[in-house]
C-alpha cells in the first residue's frame, strides 16, 4: 500500500518536528521500511516522508526517499506502475542505469527527464511528490481515477501533503477544526463530497492532475493541471466487436496486476467481478491465494460456500475467514 508525507515552510524545526509523526500516522501503510528527508528549499524547507510496504525488489535498493545520483531529485511515491518495465527499456536508450529492480525508480527518472510530460506515459495508480533540485520546485500528482489517495492543506504560505487526513493533522500545522459542509455531507450522503474533507483546509488532490510548487510566494506557479481525462464513448460499436475487446482489455489489466516480487492473492466473493478476476489471474499465475470473508452466524447472507467452490475450480489455495455478529461489534469502537 504505502503512505507518503511531507510539508513545506519557512521554519526547519517545524518540518523536521512535523515528519516523523507524519510518517509515524501512515505506519500501518508501510510496516517493511520508512524513511525521512528534509531538504533546503529556495528560502524554505522541505520534508519527504514516506513508509513502505515492499512489493516490487524488496531490498533496500527501493527505499524512498529515492534520490536521482546525477541530478539530485527526489521521489516519495505510493502505488503501482505496470508498464515500469517498458519504460525502463525505453529511459535506457538515454544512457539511464538503474540500480534497482523497482517501479519507484523508474517513475524518479521518467520525471526527471521528461518532467510532467512523463504522466503520460504512466499507466498505474499513484500518488507521489516530486522534488526538482535544480529547478527548486516540488510537483504532486495523483493517478487518473484517483485509486490512491493523496490530501493536501495550505496554511500561510505553507504546503501540508499526505496519504492520509490523520497524517497531515499529525503535524500539527493544521488546527483540528471541523469543516460543517463535510460534515453536512457526511450525513445527507453517508460520504463526503471531494475534494471536501471532515477538515477545515485538507482538501482532496483531484485525480488526474499535477501541480507544482515553488518556494517563493504564497501561491503556486500554476494551477493543478489536468493531464488525463476520461475518453469518449464509441456509440457505434456493436456487441461482437465490444466483446472481444472487453476481455483482452481485463486480460491485459488483471495480466499486469500480477508483477510482484511477493505472493499474490485475490479476495474473492460470489460475485461475477471477482470471479471473472480469479479466472484470469488463474491462466498466468497457477497458484495464486484467495481470501473469503463469511458470516459465521448468518449463513442465508454468507458467500464462503460458493467462493469455496469457485477457488476449487480455478485451483486457488483457499482461505475462508468467518466473522459473526459481535465480532464486528467488538471491533466498531477500535476502528472509529
Amino acid at each position: 500500500m504505502c503512505g507518503i508525507a511531507g510539508l513545506f515552510t519557512e521554519s526547519q524545526a517545524v518540518v523536521r518536528a512535523a515528519l516523523p509523526a507524519m510518517v509515524q500516522c501512515l505506519s500501518h501503510r508501510g510496516p517493511d521500511d520508512q524513511g525521512e528527508a528534509v531538504l533546503p528549499f529556495g528560502s524554505k524547507f522541505l520534508g519527504f516522508g514516506h513508509r513502505r510496504l515492499s512489493i516490487l525488489d524488496l531490498s533496500a535498493a527501493g527505499h524512498q526517499p529515492m534520490v536521482n545520483p546525477g541530478t539530485g531529485d527526489q521521489l516519495i511515491f505510493n502505488g503501482e506502475i505496470y508498464n515500469f518495465a517498458a519504460l525502463r527499456r525505453e529511459l535506457e536508450t538515454h544512457g539511464i542505469q538503474f540500480r534497482s529492480h523497482c517501479d519507484t525508480e523508474v517513475m524518479l527518472h521518467a520525471l526527471s527527464l521528461w518532467g510532467s510530460d512523463a504522466l503520460s506515459k504512466f499507466q498505474g495508480m499513484y500518488a507521489f511528490a516530486f522534488y526538482n533540485a535544480r529547478e527548486q520546485s516540488l510537483m504532486l500528482g495523483r493517478d487518473p481515477l484517483g485509486i490512491k489517495p493523496l490530501y493536501v492543506a495550505r496554511i500561510n504560505g505553507s504546503l501540508v501533503f499526505a496519504s492520509e487526513v490523520r497524517s497531515i493533522l499529525a503535524s500539527g500545522v493544521v488546527p483540528r477544526k471541523l469543516d460543517r459542509n463535510g460534515v453536512a455531507g457526511l450525513l445527507a450522503y453517508a460520504c463526503v463530497q471531494r475534494p471536501g474533507t471532515m477538515v477545515q483546509n485538507v482538501r482532496a488532490f483531484r485525480p488526474g492532475t499535477f501541480q507544482i510548487f515553488r518556494p517563493n510566494g504564497d501561491a503556486p506557479e500554476s494551477p493543478a493541471k489536468l493531464f488525463w481525462n476520461f475518453p469518449r464513448p464509441d456509440a457505434a460499436i456493436h456487441e461482437t466487436d465490444a466483446v472481444p475487446q472487453l476481455e483482452k482489455t481485463l486480460e491485459a489489466a488483471v495480466h499486469d496486476h500480477l508483477v510482484a516480487d511477493v505472493p499474490l492473492g485475490v479476495f474473492l466473493s460470489s460475485g461475477l467481478d471477482s470471479t471473472i478476476v480469479a479466472a484470469l489471474a488463474a491462466r498466468h499465475h497457477p497458484h495464486n491465494r484467495s481470501v473469503t470473508v463469511g458470516f459465521a452466524d448468518q449463513a442465508a447472507m454468507s458467500e464462503a460456500p460458493i467462493a469455496t467452490r469457485t477457488a476449487e475450480l480455478f485451483g486457488l489455495d483457499h482461505t475462508n475467514i468467518d466473522i459473526t455478529g459481535p465480532d464486528a461489534e467488538a471491533a466498531a469502537m477500535e476502528w472509529i
